[in-house]
């Protein structure tokens, strides 16, 4: 029986992120990828705090009956992860976070949310109406609001030392958005906390390289 491993897509992502690293998984892993509420094809109400996000992901692994999976979440989804590990909430044989910002404040929330207006996005909005659909019209209030949560109330170093288990932060040596030192003190406060360098990739999933990233994933997991 092959292990399950949970894949959770980013802000203003989908399930549909995951598809070319999907396959590439599935002879080693049973995968599960969900869309967070308010998000993809998603029929539940979309969120207006982190915390909903987390007692999703818990529900989640209880519904499906997966008791201590692999678990690796792309940017947002790292993080929510990162928080229902530290806060038992859920139970992991592993973590992953991929791209996963961790040095929150009030100040960086505003200068990201402040990016999240119709003006900034509209290169991209048929795509964001495409995956959305119907979700569309709620997604970019209750992203705002989430990271507003996140940026008043962000993970705290003390807060790793209750992580029962092994996690690794993976980043791209040319993402812009995350920085390699943020996550220096996270790993230097538990013993069993890793980083990984990708080489030529950058912060968004879906234009990260699959094998490499599926690859990484089978090492750590592995």
């Amino acid at each position: 029986m092959k292990p399950p491993l949970v894949l959770l897509h980013g802000a203003l992502g989908s399930a549909s992120h995951w598809q070319a690293i999907r396959p590439l998984l599935e002879n080693d892993f049973d995968v599960f990828v969900p869309d967070f509420p308010g998000h993809g094809n998603s029929t539940l109400a979309a969120p207006s705090h982190i915390d909903q996000l987390v007692d999703f992901l818990s529900e989640y692994l209880i519904e499906n009956q997966l008791h201590s999976p692999y678990i690796a979440g792309y940017s947002m989804g790292g993080y929510v992860a990162l928080m229902a590990a530290s806060r038992h909430n859920i139970q992991c044989s592993g973590l992953v976070c991929l791209a996963t910002k961790m040095h929150w404040s009030t100040d960086i929330a505003a200068v990201e949310t402040a990016k999240l207006t119709i003006q900034d996005l509209t290169p991209i909005l048929p795509k964001l109406q495409a995956e959305h659909g119907r979700n569309f019209d709620t997604l970019l209030g209750a992203t705002v609001s989430v990271i507003n949560y996140i940026g008043n109330a962000p993970i705290r170093t003390s807060d790793m030392a209750n992580v029962p288990n092994t996690f690794t932060f993976i980043r791209g040596d040319k993402d812009k958005m995350v920085s390699a030192n943020e996550h220096e003190q996270f790993i230097l406060s538990h013993t069993n906390a890793h980083y990984i360098e990708m080489p030529g990739q950058g912060h968004l999933l879906e234009r990260m390289e699959a094998a490499p990233v599926a690859k990484l994933f089978k090492q750590v997991f592995q």
